[in-house]
């Protein structure tokens, strides 16, 4: 819905205990909004990174190891 992750941030992010597992599982299970929540919180695992999330940071890591090496003046 319109205006979500607007909501996300301020419930979750900003007023949630999500510093643990049981704070971050807490608020994402009491959050709802226009009819939408999380869905099945059960089944999410929140022991490790997805492989996608780690190429994703691999990938950013690289841009920004190309951005600065087009900012650095030539020798």
């Amino acid at each position: 819905p319109r205006g979500l992750g607007r909501e996300v941030t301020s419930e979750i992010f900003e007023q949630g205990d999500i510093s643990h597992e049981a704070g971050a599982r807490a608020a994402l299970a009491d959050f709802r909004s226009e009819g939408w929540d999380f869905g099945d919180l059960p089944e999410w695992d929140f022991s490790d990174y997805t492989p996608g999330f780690l190429w994703s940071c691999l990938a950013i890591r690289h841009g920004i190891d190309l951005w600065d090496a087009s900012r650095k003046p030539a020798e």
